[in-house]
């Protein structure tokens, strides 16, 4: 019983500090979704205000002037993840599950801060209930798979290593199973936030490369892990 208690509390907190967000950007990404939800109600003062904020699923003028003239946006937006919490952290979860990682974010605060010459918000989720077979189960085919086809343009001998636990999996996954088993959850969470804090400034990359791609103006510009 005590160690359930235990492992009940343990969580993986990771704090995003984002800046230079441009809320154009972020207002023309989510048009689509707003106009969408609106649509949904039946009722007519619903469908007036999508008439007034958004035209062919993208920002009006209206909405473009409002928020050029708005101050304090970041502010806002701190708000309206406060209030949107619940759906945010449903939308997230989901997220996980298509991307095969067997774990639930709990919590979600946000906030502003600000330095000498920067303003940020910063964001800290709590990670819990991490299922670390599962997980490794679902992803391993994957990152092997990305490995063999990175290492056989860059190093020949490691490409192969990587090709023999590939047509091997079968029992690799036995043993990887049989070694996560044996560690204990705590000592689980530890690990899983030291190799993430090793591969930091990839994570940073590619999460900025996809808010990139969402044609999204902002910049996550540190990560910070931490198990408690």
């Amino acid at each position: 019983m005590v160690g359930c208690y235990e492992r009940m509390i343990d969580m993986i907190i990771c704090k995003i500090y984002i800046k230079d967000i441009d809320y154009k950007s972020v207002v023309e990404r989510i048009m689509p979704m707003i106009t969408k939800e609106l649509s949904e109600k039946d009722n007519f003062f619903f469908s007036l205000l999508k008439k007034i904020i958004s035209k062919n699923n993208k920002p009006s003028i209206t909405t473009r002037f409002l928020l050029s003239i708005v101050p304090n946006k970041d502010e806002i937006a701190v708000s309206l993840v406060q209030q949107y919490s619940e759906e945010i952290l449903s939308y997230a979860n989901e997220l996980l599950d298509n991307i095969k990682i067997s774990a639930k974010i709990k919590t979600l605060r946000a906030r502003t801060l600000k330095s000498s010459c920067s303003k940020y918000i910063k964001f800290e989720i709590t990670i819990d209930n991490i299922d670390y077979e599962k997980t490794c189960v679902n992803v391993m085919p994957y990152i092997l798979s990305f490995l063999d086809r990175k290492l056989k343009m860059s190093d020949k001998m490691a490409g192969k290593a990587v090709s023999i636990f590939t047509r091997n999996y079968d029992l690799i996954e036995k043993m990887l199973l049989g070694a996560i088993k044996a560690v204990p959850e705590i000592r689980k969470d530890e690990l899983l936030v030291n190799i993430l804090k090793e591969f930091k400034k990839e994570i940073i990359r590619s999460a900025n490369r996809a808010i990139e791609e969402n044609k999204i103006k902002a910049e996550i510009k540190n990560i910070a892990l931490q198990f408690k």
